[in-house]
């Protein structure tokens, strides 16, 4: 039963893995038929009228030209006239606030390494326990009899090597 539950704990985590790795590489697929342009270019554009539509998102500028391709550039907090070029062109404009990581994303970045730290913790102490074959368990030292006397002495010796000197 418990085996069962391991099996599918070990399955569930690579399809989750798997999708996530293939929901990360489709997504840059649809970029690739944006063509990266110069600042200068994109301003070109704007003002020659040939910059129909543009998203501004975080620090990228995507824009759509008259003819239907489409142009990625960054943008700079230093040209305080974009938005007024933009508007004096008739260019559509939209902008969008910077696209945040999911929730799910932000524990697994900030707990797994704690989580991982517990868990190496946990697994070091539970070898140091004692019993057969722990972590520490090449110096456990046992006492045997060595004469059956009247002054009988006590000696320790190694659990290990116990049987060859009796």
């Amino acid at each position: 039963m418990n085996n069962m539950f391991v099996r599918v704990g070990i399955w569930t985590a690579i399809i989750i893995v798997l999708l996530t790795t293939f929901k990360h590489f489709t997504d840059r697929s649809n970029s690739d038929s944006i063509e990266p342009i110069n600042y200068s270019q994109f301003l070109d554009g704007v003002k020659s009228k040939r910059i129909k539509e543009v998203v501004i998102e975080d620090r990228t500028i995507t824009a759509t030209t008259s003819d239907g391709k489409h142009v990625r550039t960054g943008v700079t907090y230093l040209d305080r006239g974009l938005v007024g070029d933009l508007v004096d062109n008739g260019v559509e404009f939209d902008v969008k606030p910077p696209e945040e990581p999911s929730f799910w994303s932000q524990i697994l970045i900030s707990w797994f390494p704690m989580i991982l730290l517990v868990g190496v913790w946990i697994f070091f102490m539970r070898q140091m326990q004692g019993g057969k074959g722990g972590a520490f368990s090449f110096g456990k030292m046992t006492p045997i009899v060595i004469g059956k006397s009247a002054g009988t002495h006590c000696r320790t010796v190694d659990k290990r090597f116990a049987s060859e000197h009796t």
